[in-house]
């Protein structure tokens, strides 16, 4: 079953942000990236961060940097590795700071 997740920005590498963008994922796997045009059928809105990555799997070890979290999960991307998607809550959307209540979760 697809299913779409929304959020303020989605990163597909490093230096590549979109803003209000949303994700749709089948499997665990991401099959779409799309800008949102107002509210979307069946799309959950979730705020912060949606990081692409071909890692089926992260973790945030104290102390690291919202940079270092990106090029950890997305800054080598082999191209046509399939991808999944992570959402990135608990940051300062203004200075891409993680918070101390951050939380980091791949997207079924």
């Amino acid at each position: 079953m697809k299913r779409r997740y929304a959020a303020h920005f989605a990163y597909v590498t490093p230096g590549v942000r979109h803003k209000l963008h949303a994700v749709e994922v089948e499997e665990g796997a991401v099959t779409g990236l799309f800008p949102l045009q107002g509210e979307e059928e069946s799309t959950e809105w979730l705020g912060g961060i949606i990081i692409l990555s071909p890692s089926g799997q992260a973790s945030l070890p104290p102390g690291i940097t919202f940079q270092d979290l990106l090029e950890g999960l997305c800054g080598d991307v082999p191209p046509g590795a399939p991808l999944h998607a992570f959402h990135l809550q608990g940051v300062d959307l203004a200075t891409l700071s993680l918070l101390p209540h951050a939380t980091l979760r791949m997207l079924p």
